[in-house]
């Protein structure tokens, strides 16, 4: 499957780890049969994770993971 994959990144990273990020990623979505999506993933530091974290969280702490759903349409709608 296809899917749409987006990874950005405040802090360098080597071209070779990005790589094979994004097979990990394609992988696991596959071998899940995760239908046709679009995922997108953001490698930052502590700094602006904390930031992240305090403004969608109300929690002034970094954090390790911070997820978000993606919707067409709100879940009440």
């Amino acid at each position: 499957m296809t899917y749409d994959l987006e990874i950005l990144s405040d802090v360098k990273v080597d071209g070779d780890i990005l790589a094979a990020l994004e097979t990990a990623v394609n992988t696991s979505l596959n071998y899940l049969a995760i239908p046709p999506t679009s995922l997108s993933l953001l490698l930052t530091d502590d700094r602006r994770m904390q930031q992240l974290n305090r403004d969608f969280r109300e929690i002034d702490s970094s954090t390790d993971v911070l997820s978000f759903p993606a919707y067409d349409q709100m879940p009440d709608e």
